[in-house]
């Protein structure tokens, strides 16, 4: 269950990523693994472990060791079009990430059980090393069919399931590598969330009225295709990507997503002049014959126009952003933004000085709804969101040579931004009943973030990592929906043998709102009219801890045994209202690499 929050922080930090240089003798220490395939012109075959978070692709960067800036273009197979962002840091060979496999083989098996009757599987396999082509697939599954307890005091069935069929390939030519993705997913959950006691009219109704207790369904499938260029910097280098997704839910809406991304980089002197140009096509109807509707069309370009440069201790790019929304039904827009990232070494290797200035248009769609919401009102139409300004300022490096940090100030000018909020009714006998469906609504706002990242190697067996940040909003309403103000993680990791490894987390989110809402009705002779929507109300979902440990332990010929425990507080927390997360949870699973 992933939600796309004004603020998402995760505090688990590769030591490879991070601290290279002072913790190489433990990155056999991490939780789990995910390989990094490097690709320069000999094709050799290299790999390093990281930390494995999700199934997902990173397109080949573009080989610029001595240029200032990398675009990243992501893939995900849970129907996102593609996202880009610009980082500027030391670049390394063009280079792909792929799914889990150990750095001893090229395959990976994982199977586990837990609580709540929540099987688990994953398999992976790259082929071994060739020269002209690279080949690699990754199966997950994960389900659970139990019964989760809601504030109420009743339990009830919470059967939710996620599987994904991912297929990549690279093919090398002479300076240049093409890449073809293939992937297929689905996912589904029960409406099981309630506000309060179900009332014992819908758990009686064979219809299930308001939804209760219905099952949501989506499936997706993909084809990507991307091609970058291997040249000398003198020379215009091209990364482009274009892939197509649909996407269809049992209820018939059903969305077809075109993403074409082309980027263009070219040395001038010390300078790089570069382009980069996006556009995205997403079509929206729904197919039921019972209730059909017009199809709903958004059209988004970005061009960014920019120029990068770079020493021994600065690196920096300027640029303007033009972005514009053609929308069907909310109509047009288009921003222009400045697209500036400057990095300073004050002192090299120990603090770092970074600042970035950017906006944008928000290219949402009813697929990104679903993936951050799946227990969404099918009936949306999806409005782009105006991220007017996007600032942020920070410093990072070394202290005493065994903590890393990252201390940042981030402020965000938003127009449009979504939050969620569920339906009430009122019955002819003045029963209330709620819709535990979520419907999409729009707020102008102002974030000001205030963060701080730490990675301590405490010894050569024992790491922390940490986080935490403050948010504070300015808005154009009363309250403010499904945004925390405060949040902290706490991640350890400690080496007791060659083979033995123990883990934990601690994990907090601040209080935060939920949004209820109702409708006016009058009779107008035929039937009930909606002619109204009543004032918002607040409800409040308490803040939680989720606290966990685990255990993993090597065994010969790759095998490796492990165990994770969850929710040691066993809190029913919420993240959506009315939605209740499972109590205290177990899983325990074995995995092979090969």
């Amino acid at each position: 269950m992933k939600k796309i929050t004004v603020i998402i922080f995760i505090a688990v930090i590769s030591f490879g990523n991070m601290m290279q240089s002072k913790a190489s003798s433990i990155t056999a220490m991490q939780d789990s693994t995910k390989t990094k395939i490097g690709f320069n012109k000999s094709f050799k075959f290299e790999s390093e472990r990281k930390v494995y978070e999700n199934v997902q692709k990173i397109m080949d960067e573009p080989e610029l060791e001595k240029q200032g800036k990398k675009v990243d273009v992501k893939y995900d197979m849970l129907g996102h079009p593609i996202s880009k962002n610009i980082t500027l840091a030391k670049m390394k060979p063009a280079e792909m990430d792929l799914p889990t496999y150990d750095r001893k083989g090229y395959g990976y098996l994982k199977a586990g059980f837990g609580t709540y009757i929540s099987p688990l599987f994953e398999a992976v396999y790259n082929n071994k090393n060739a020269s002209k082509y690279l080949f690699g697939f990754n199966v997950f599954h994960n389900s659970q069919f139990g019964n989760i307890k809601l504030d109420s005091g009743q339990k009830v069935g919470a059967p939710r399931s996620n599987t994904l069929v991912d297929l990549s390939s690279r093919f090398f030519l002479e300076e240049s590598v093409l890449g073809v993705d293939v992937g297929y997913g689905n996912h589904f959950n029960s409406y099981y969330g309630y506000v309060g006691e179900v009332p014992s009219a819908i758990l009686d109704d064979s219809q299930n009225p308001y939804h209760y207790g219905d099952r949501f369904s989506q499936n997706h499938a993909s084809i990507g295709v991307t091609f970058k260029t291997e040249k000398p910097a003198d020379k215009v280098s091209v990364n482009s990507a274009v892939k197509y997704t649909y996407l269809k839910t049992n209820y018939d809406q059903v969305e077809n997503n075109v993403v074409l991304d082309l980027d263009l980089l070219k040395k001038f002197n010390k300078l790089y002049g570069g382009v980069d140009f996006q556009f995205v096509y997403d079509g929206l109807s729904n197919s039921s014959h019972a209730f059909p509707t017009d199809l709903a069309k958004d059209l988004f370009f970005r061009f960014v126009p920019n120029v990068s440069f770079r020493n021994d201790l600065f690196v920096g790019s300027v640029g303007i952003g033009v972005d514009g929304s053609f929308d069907s039904v909310f109509g047009n827009n288009i921003l222009v933004y400045p697209e500036i990232h400057v990095d300073y070494d004050v002192l090299k290797g120990y603090m770092k000085l970074y600042l970035s200035l950017n906006g944008g248009i928000k290219n949402n769609s009813y697929s990104k709804m679903i993936f951050e919401n799946s227990y969404i009102n099918n009936s949306q139409r999806v409005m782009d969101s105006k991220e007017k300004l996007k600032m942020s300022f920070g410093m990072k490096g070394l202290f005493a040579s065994i903590i890393s940090y990252d201390a940042f100030v981030k402020y965000k000018v938003v127009g449009n931004e979504h939050y969620w909020g569920m339906q009430k009714y009122v019955e002819d006998n003045g029963v209330e009943v709620y819709d535990n469906r979520f419907n999409v609504f729009y707020q102008d706002i102002n974030t000001t973030t205030l963060g701080l990242k730490l990675n301590a190697v405490l010894s050569k067996k024992t790491f922390v990592s940490a986080g935490f940040q403050y948010n504070n909003y300015s808005l154009d309403s009363d309250s403010l929906y499904y945004k925390p103000k405060f949040e902290f993680d706490v991640n350890g990791h400690f080496q007791v043998t060659p083979r033995l490894s123990l883990n934990s987390k601690v994990n907090f989110v601040g209080e935060q709102n939920g949004m209820v809402y109702s409708i006016n009705t009058v009779d107008n002779g035929v039937g009930k009219e909606n002619v109204a929507k009543q004032a918002n109300n607040a409800v409040l979902i308490k803040s939680y801890w989720n606290i966990g440990v685990g255990a993993k332990y090597e065994l010969p010929y790759n095998l490796t045994v492990y165990c994770d425990f969850e929710n040691l507080l066993n809190q029913n927390y919420q993240k959506w209202l009315g939605y209740n997360e499972n109590g205290f949870e177990f899983k325990l699973g074995a995995t092979w690499n090969f």
